[in-house]
C-alpha cells in the first residue's frame, strides 16, 4: 500500500514536471529611427474552433530586452485576440514579437504610424 501510494505521486509529479507541446513562431524585426518613428504592439489571434492555451506573447528588443507581454498561460476562446501594449520605435527599435501556443493562432506585428499600419506575419 505505501509503495503504491509513493509511486502514484511520484508519477503526478513527473507528470506536471513535463511541458506541453507549444509552437514557436517570431515575426522579424520592425526597425524604427527617430525617422521612422510609430508604434508597434503584439497581438495573437485563436482561429481554432476551441479555446486554446497561448503560453507565450513577448515584444522583444534585438537586445534580448522584453518591451512588452501578455501575462501568460492564457486560455483564449475563439475568435479572440490577445494583444501586448504598444512600444514606440524611437525608442525600442527595432523590435519584433515572439509568440508560443498550443492550437491554430495567427500571430504576428502591427506597425502604426498616424493612418498608416502594417501586419507583419509570424513565421516558425
Amino acid at each position: 500500500m505505501i509503495r503504491l501510494v509513493l509511486l502514484t505521486a511520484g508519477l503526478a509529479a513527473l507528470m506536471v514536471a513535463v511541458p506541453a507541446y507549444a509552437t514557436e513562431v517570431a515575426t522579424a524585426p520592425m526597425l524604427g529611427t527617430e525617422l521612422l518613428s510609430g508604434r508597434v504592439r503584439c497581438l495573437a489571434v485563436n482561429v481554432d474552433t476551441k479555446p486554446k492555451l497561448l503560453t507565450r506573447m513577448e515584444m522583444v528588443s534585438t537586445a534580448g530586452a522584453v518591451l512588452a507581454s501578455l501575462p501568460a498561460p492564457e486560455l483564449v476562446p475563439p475568435g479572440q485576440i490577445r494583444l501586448t501594449t504598444f512600444a514606440d520605435l524611437s525608442v525600442a527599435s527595432p523590435a519584433y514579437c515572439r509568440f508560443a501556443f498550443q492550437g491554430k493562432f495567427r500571430a504576428s506585428l502591427m506597425y502604426l504610424n498616424g493612418t498608416a499600419m502594417e501586419i507583419v506575419p509570424a513565421t516558425k
